[in-house]
């Protein structure tokens, strides 16, 4: 009897052993993320996991040992999807104000994302210290402010710092809105003009 297919692809016989522990790594990653972007963080057990991913606790203890690493894995893949979602919008927007509503509304959506990587990155956005998402996010909108010199729309881009507290200001709106619910329609537009504000 030839094995049957499996949606994960486990007894998938044309799938290799590699694409097969990638898949797996993956959808750990994924539901690792989904744990952590719940409150409370602490939830965040291994059984569990396994669980949603369809694996085994044993697996999870072959590919990353105990949860720390597991975690750290997923962390890391949130802030690049992150990254690649923001970097996304912002290269179809011609100037500075597109570049920032276009990142307001990518940044917002990620509350909305199905996958866990966006409400995670939001939270480690919000995350006390040098957060990687907000430093990623803060590089995102300097950016959009060294085009705004290259415009002639403002002298100079704002100070780092202020950067940063934009950056702090946008994670920090869009946590408030993910606990609420759907973030309001206009929060984008609102955050874009505060942004705006604030480098000129």
């Amino acid at each position: 009897m030839q094995p049957t297919a499996d949606p994960r692809g486990r007894y998938d016989r044309t799938v290799s052993r590699a694409d097969r522990a990638r898949a797996t790594r993956a959808r750990l990653a994924r539901c690792a993320a989904k744990a952590l972007a719940d409150p409370p963080p602490a939830a965040f057990h291994l059984v569990a996991i396994a669980a949603a991913a369809g694996v085994s606790r044993a697996t999870i203890y072959g590919l990353y040992g105990h949860g720390p690493r597991l975690e750290k894995v997923a962390c890391r893949w949130a802030v690049q999807a992150a990254i690649v979602s923001l970097r996304a919008a912002a290269a179809g927007a011609f100037t500075p104000i597109e570049r920032l509503r276009a990142l307001a509304r990518a940044w917002c959506s990620l509350t909305e994302e199905g996958t866990g990587y966006g409400p995670l990155a939001i939270r480690l956005a919000c995350s006390p210290g040098r957060s990687p998402m907000r430093v990623a996010l803060a590089g995102e909108l300097a950016a959009a402010f060294r085009l705004a010199c290259t415009f002639g729309l403002v002298a100079r881009p704002p100070d780092p710092t202020v950067t940063e507290l934009v950056a702090a200001a946008w994670a920090l709106a869009a946590a408030g809105d993910a606990r609420d619910g759907a973030p309001p329609a206009n929060l984008p537009e609102r955050l874009a003009e505060m942004a705006w504000k604030m480098a000129r």
